[in-house]
C-alpha cells in the first residue's frame, strides 16, 4: 500500500552555499527514505530551512514511529539498526554515510525524537 504524506515547507529566505549537489541529494534521499519507510498513513513531514549568519540548517521532522533508544544510541556509527529495524534490507549504514557526507562539507548531522511523536533529522553546513 502507498502512504499519503502531507508536507509543510518553511524557509527563512534565500540562501546560497557551496555543497556537492550529488552528495546532498544522496543524503536527502537516505533521510527521506527512512522517514517514509517508518511513517504511517497520512504522515506529516515538515521541512524547515534556516539561513543563520554563518550556517544553513535543514531540519526534517515527521510524525512516524520515531527512533528506538537502541537506534539513537548508535545512530551515526557503522551498522546501527534499531530494535525493530533489524532485517536483511536495513543494515543501519544510511545515516552513518549521511553523517560522513555532512562532515566532508564541514557540516554535521544530528537527529532525535519529537516530543510527542515521530523523529527529526537536522543537516547543517557552513555558509561559504
Amino acid at each position: 500500500s502507498t502512504n499519503k504524506i502531507k508536507t509543510k515547507i518553511h524557509s527563512s529566505g534565500s540562501m546560497m552555499t557551496m555543497i556537492d549537489s550529488e552528495f546532498l541529494q544522496k543524503a536527502l534521499t537516505e533521510i527521506l527514505g527512512n522517514s517514509i519507510k517508518h511513517s504511517e498513513a497520512n504522515c506529516i513531514m515538515e521541512f524547515i530551512l534556516e539561513n543563520l549568519k554563518d550556517s544553513i540548517i535543514l531540519t526534517i521532522k515527521d510524525s512516524g514511529t520515531g527512533f528506538s533508544q537502541k537506534a539513537l544510541d548508535r545512530l551515526f556509527k557503522p551498522v546501527s539498526p534499531g530494535v525493530m529495524h533489524i532485517d536483511k534490507d536495513n543494515i543501519g549504514l544510511g545515516l552513518y554515510f549521511t553523517s560522513l557526507i555532512m562532515q566532508a562539507h564541514g557540516g554535521k548531522l544530528t537527529a532525535g525524537n519529537n516530543q510527542h511523536k515521530g523523529a527529526w533529522v537536522q543537516l547543517s553546513w557552513p555558509v561559504n
